[in-house]
């Protein structure tokens, strides 16, 4: 039990020194602010929500499905989270040969980096069940000594699931990783499909005590036969929710064993995969060092699953959000006469576009996926416009197609006027430009070349973090005056902040161009 406990540790702490500030022991400020913030979105999303179901299923007579389905939707948000990184966490790491070789089995190695993986799911997982306990105990009336003991055990047991799932992902990803050829390809469907389902479910998801309501016995049928787990949480007494728990537990220990059998091997196919492909010397068919440089950020960037949707779950999102908006367009419109019209809805509108476009950042990492190939563009004779021209230039391939789509597919659902449209395009492209030469600073200042595998960086990092998080930090902030009150005309307003955008892009590239260069060759 000592050498589990010790190896969890272990196995969390190097889980989370990816987020530091620094080198230095002050720096772990990083990890605690990053954790804060997932329970702190866990719990305005859970609580959000849990009132907002309560009181419909409330209404309905419906109550007692409140706690299986927010547990449900916390698993799959626990799921989304660690969907791409428990085959980092569990099959990656530099270390896990030299852990093997001690005198620990297998299994507690195993079991020690699912428990890692359990702690990052309780943070968001956890604390996702607190407000769903509170709404419905708000809702029945009752706050005993016996509801308090069932919502600890679904607190504690309930992410069990969510790391068994995730383990099993990375499971699949890895042995993908080890056996296939051409795994990229079948990952990027893989994640193509996962994200796809979760953003159409996304549509429905207000809908859910009427639907509820409409299947009430299929429901329940699922809830009594493969989601017992879940139908054990409409159950009122302690033995139902120590049932809970043993549903939880059991399964999570079985596949603990059952994949730490086939751990060494695939621990070794990832290891010889690797070798072959760490560094290889090729020709790029480009003319110039530009398009040169290009090839090569396209290439590692479609070569990794993980890298595409962490840094194009934004843009899959404004396209696909925009193209269902035009689809369902009588419903859009019913919806936006409703509250106002188009100029109530149009503010939100803007900002939380720019919001969603402003995560599409692949500057941010992709100084430190270079790693320890770092050397090969340092030595080369490259002049920093385009060493860094051509990192900036392929994230605004993607960015800025997404926010022209979006923008064209919106202003025809909404019946935005054409100067606004080409104003509120404007802006956009605006924060395409800021965030793409804002990221590669970011990734200066935060840079992560020591990393293990692609996950630690991509979701695991500072950079990575701010990348994602700081453009939508600053469309928040232009977005205060309208928070406090102020009536400013959308389309003069949207155009003024494009000419800050546009301003403040151009002031980071050049500085960039000399300080960015100087800190470039001092990594």
């Amino acid at each position: 039990m000592r050498k589990l406990m010790v190896l969890t540790r272990v196995n969390f702490r190097a889980m989370l020194s990816a987020l530091r500030l620094g080198r230095a022991k002050k720096g772990a400020l990083g990890p605690g602010a990053v954790l804060l913030f997932f329970a702190v979105l866990a719990l305005y999303l859970s609580g959000t929500y849990s009132f907002l179901f309560g009181e419909g299923l409330s209404a309905l007579g419906l109550l007692e499905f409140l706690l299986p389905l927010m547990a449900l939707i916390g698993v799959l948000a626990g799921l989304m989270f660690t969907f791409a990184s428990a085959g980092g966490v569990v099959f990656g790491g530099s270390d896990t040969d030299l852990l093997l070789s001690l005198p620990v089995s297998a299994f507690t190695v195993m079991l020690s980096k699912m428990l890692a993986l359990y702690l990052e799911n309780l943070v968001f997982v956890g604390l996702w069940m607190l407000p769903a306990c509170a709404a419905f105990a708000a809702y029945s009336g009752g706050f005993g000594a016996v509801f308090v003991i069932r919502s600890a055990v679904y607190i504690f047991f309930l992410p069990l699931l969510s790391t068994l799932l995730g383990t099993l992902t990375g499971f699949l990803s890895a042995l993908a990783a080890s056996r296939m050829r051409r795994k990229a390809l079948w990952m990027n469907l893989m994640y193509l499909l996962f994200f796809g389902a979760i953003f159409a479910g996304s549509f429905f998801i207000n809908d859910l005590p009427a639907a509820l309501l409409e299947n009430r016995e299929s429901v329940q049928s699922a809830l009594d036969t493969w989601l017992f787990a879940f139908g054990l949480m409409m159950r009122p007494q302690l033995w139902a929710a120590l049932v809970f728990a043993a549903a939880c537990l059991l399964p999570f220990l079985a596949v603990a064993y059952l994949l730490c059998r086939r751990y060494k091997a695939i621990l070794s196919g990832l290891s010889s995969r690797l070798l072959r492909t760490d560094y290889r010397l090729t020709r790029l068919g480009a003319q110039g060092a530009f398009l040169a440089l290009y090839k090569k950020e396209a290439g590692r960037y479609f070569g990794s699953p993980i890298y595409v949707f962490n840094t194009l779950f934004g843009g899959i999102i404004a396209v696909g959000g925009s193209a269902a908006a035009l689809i369902f367009l009588t419903r859009v419109r019913e919806f936006v006469s409703l509250i106002g019209g188009v100029s109530a809805v149009l503010p939100a509108g803007a900002f939380g576009g720019a919001a969603i476009l402003a995560t599409v950042c692949t500057t941010a990492v992709s100084i430190s996926l270079e790693g320890k190939t770092i050397w090969i563009l340092k030595s080369a004779p490259l002049p920093p416009r385009l060493l860094f021209g051509a990192k900036a230039a392929f994230n605004l391939t993607l960015s800025v197609p997404c926010a022209l789509i979006s923008a064209l597919l919106l202003s025809v659902a909404v019946q935005v006027s054409p100067s606004v449209a080409v104003c509120v395009t404007l802006f956009w492209l605006g924060v395409c430009a800021f965030v793409a030469v804002g990221g590669l600073w970011i990734n200066l200042l935060f840079p992560k070349l020591d990393a293990v595998n692609d996950v630690y960086v991509v979701k695991q990092s500072m950079s990575a973090f701010c990348g994602i998080f700081g453009g939508m930090a600053a469309i928040g902030a232009a977005y205060l005056p309208y928070v406090f009150g102020a009536r400013l005309p959308v389309a003069g307003y949207c155009l003024a902040l494009a000419a800050l955008f546009f301003a403040a892009s151009l002031a980071l590239w050049l500085l960039l161009m000399r300080r960015g260069a100087q800190r470039f060759a001092a990594l």
